[in-house]
């Protein structure tokens, strides 16, 4: 009762300084000539930092014109042209090339989101166009775009990609949902050195917002030239290579080097704006890349910064205090809305200012009941819908939300929240009241007794009714506050709870192996998000091998392998949504979707909703937005364009 006494007092502290700002436009041009019908502006030369200016000078890189693509991609910057020059200051979690600098600093995928979420646009392709049946996506690509070692990026380097990654078994054993359609995998040709072709067998309307861009894109550029040194295909000798370098066979050794860990970590050319220069198993530096290939309004290669300095820490505890400290200068992705009382206290003293962005959610921390889980007694608890409706009266979402959320989220079930086009008020509410009351009858009816103390619940087979929940270590929400107070809430309908979040590599390796019996997660949810279907996409939460099974086979598979036709239907129609080329008939789709997901209760939500998410700026960094969206959904800062942000010291 303490701690939620202390909770509260904290709320009063915060609420008054919590507003998000509206969303700040980023504005791009796919290519001058773009950039001049749209402003009437024509951008003549181009200037590059002093650091590249002294390198051309030394003969080190050709001059900037000979480096840029023919057709840049144009950036105009959030506040103001920047500033060249300066260091950036990170710190991450695990490895200094972990997943928040790799994907959120560094990628470059094909297409990019706009800032509203809306649609996406050309980002290192210049375009592209899909055919009036939505079967085929023609992919046009900036002439004289280069690798960071200065190697032209060509059609050729797709299709490396996909005749020598993707249809290579060894290599992609398992092909990527998103690039499957009815059954089959996508097949893509050459049209020229700067065009390439995606065929579908039937309609896929929503590809270039799944596929192209964050989060499930395909890594469609591979350096071709680099790479075919490490492949059996290119060089019979692979094999004797890898085992050169400690490994058995060709693919594991082509892994290490094609990999996208491995490709920033320096071991081959990037896209990237910034290279790696310096690796160790705490810090890396990462210095501008001459050749890349976006340009500001004034004609300034980006990026502006020089280096940035990545220092990696063990926990999230020291993570908060290399924030708090001013050591960091952007922090975002491992911060929690639990977080914003302690860094707004310290922002003065650490020199940096706190931003609200949104963290929009379906739950910000949902649980699982494992429907495969491998104990068949459990299994079928978990399976009886009466269990997880009794597992969802029984949380007080409202007291979850004002001790964690501060009272700005929104308490529901694990549905299409409130703000969206695709809402349900109904299924927004389903079983989310707070009544432990007729959460013990729902047991009480599954005959499930208590013991003779009346402390807990007893299985059929006379065992304690135990409940192990577990999930990542490193959560991007309230996931163990939150289980701590869920332990409570099913400990008073009897049953025993405990969790471990401390493991992520075992806790993956044992759901996957139908070992968890509840799992949590958050389900993340752009309101008119232009990636159709993967709202959905938490199954692998709850029932892996159902989706696997209805991967490999469609229905017929799914049948075949006992998944529930209730199950197998949510499947067809989240094909159905992402493909449907009307919003009205996604709408619909829509609907039943959500009718099947919530009334299953396959995913039982807490709090939801556009919860505020503490975004951390160093006084001296700009060009960053005042809000946006936190989520992986759009790789966190990466949809801001970081190549953008300056130093003024």
């Amino acid at each position: 009762m303490r701690q939620k006494l202390i909770l509260i007092g904290i709320t009063s502290f915060v609420l008054c300084s919590m507003m998000v700002v509206p969303l700040a436009a980023q504005v791009t041009y796919s290519t001058p000539e773009v950039y001049q019908k749209a402003t009437g502006k024509k951008i003549e030369t181009f200037n590059e930092a002093p650091m590249l200016r002294t390198k051309v000078a030394a003969g080190e890189i050709p001059p900037i014109e000979q480096r840029l693509p023919e057709e840049p991609l144009i950036v105009e910057p959030v506040e103001q042209i920047g500033k060249y020059g300066g260091t950036v200051h990170l710190t991450t979690m695990g490895s200094p090339l972990s997943y928040y600098i790799n994907e959120y600093w560094l990628t470059e995928p094909p297409l990019q989101h706009t800032t509203d979420q809306k649609s996406v646009y050309p980002n290192v392709v210049k375009g592209y166009k899909a055919s009036d049946d939505y079967t085929t996506f023609t992919l046009f690509l900036r002439k004289g775009l280069k690798w960071s070692d200065g190697v032209p990026v060509t059609a050729d380097d797709v299709m490396f990609w996909y005749e020598d990654i993707l249809l290579n078994n060894d290599l992609t054993p398992i092909k990527p949902k998103q690039l499957i359609q009815g059954g089959k995998l996508v097949k893509v040709e050459k049209v020229n050195d700067y065009t390439v072709r995606f065929r579908f067998p039937r309609p896929y309307f929503s590809f270039p917002g799944i596929a192209l861009s964050p989060p499930q894109l395909a890594r469609i550029f591979q350096p071709k030239h680099y790479l075919k040194k490490y492949h059996i295909r290119y060089n019979p000798k692979a094999n004797e290579l890898a085992k050169e370098e400690g490994f058995d066979y060709w693919y594991q050794l082509f892994n290490q080097h094609g990999k996208w860990a491995s490709v920033a970590a320096n071991r081959g050319p990037s896209l990237e704006a910034w290279i790696v220069k310096e690796i160790t198993t705490d810090h890396a530096v990462l210095e501008r890349n001459p050749y890349y290939w976006k340009i500001d309004t004034a004609g300034n290669q980006l990026p502006y910064i020089d280096k940035i300095i990545v220092r990696a820490v063990g926990d999230r505890e020291s993570y908060k205090m290399s924030v708090i400290g001013g050591e960091t200068d952007f922090a975002l992705s491992i911060l929690t809305i639990e977080d914003y009382p302690l860094l707004k206290k310290n922002e003065e003293k650490g020199g940096y200012k706190v931003y609200l962005w949104k963290k929009e959610s379906c739950a910000s921390v949902a649980y699982f009941p494992y429907q495969t889980y491998e104990d068949p007694v459990m299994r079928k608890i978990l399976q009886d819908i009466r269990f997880r409706k009794a597992l969802s009266l029984a949380i007080n979402r409202e007291e979850i939300n004002k001790l964690i959320y501060f009272g700005k989220g929104t308490p529901g079930q694990c549905s299409i929240p409130p703000g969206s086009k695709y809402y349900v008020p109904e299924y927004w509410r389903y079983y989310a009241e707070y009544d432990p009351e007729r959460a013990n009858k729902l047991l009480d009816e599954m005959g499930l007794k208590w013991n003779k103390e009346h402390t807990y619940r007893l299985r059929p087979d006379g065992k304690p009714l135990f409940i192990k929940i577990e999930g990542f270590s490193q959560p991007e929400t309230p996931t163990i506050a939150t289980a701590k107070l869920v332990k409570d809430y099913w400990g008073k309908i009897g049953i025993k709870v405990d969790f471990d979040f401390s493991n992520t590599s075992r806790f993956i390796t044992r759901f996957r192996a139908n070992k968890v019996s509840v799992t949590t997660h958050w389900v993340e949810l752009m309101p008119e998000v232009v990636f159709n279907g993967t709202i959905w996409h938490s199954h692998e939460w709850w029932c892996k091998p159902w989706m696997d099974a209805y991967l490999k086979g469609g229905r017929a598979e799914a049948e075949k392998e006992g998944v529930p036709g209730d199950v197998i239907k949510y499947f067809e129609l989240i094909e159905g949504f992402r493909n449907a080329t009307s919003e009205q008939k996604r709408i619909e789709i829509s609907h039943e979707i959500n009718r099947l997901w919530t009334t299953n209760l396959w995913g039982i939500g807490t709090v939801g909703g556009p919860i505020p998410a503490p975004c951390v700026v160093s006084n001296h960094l700009h060009n960053v937005p005042k809000t946006g969206f936190s989520t992986w959904f759009v790789h966190f800062q990466g949809y801001t364009l970081p190549a953008q942000y300056y130093l003024s010291k």
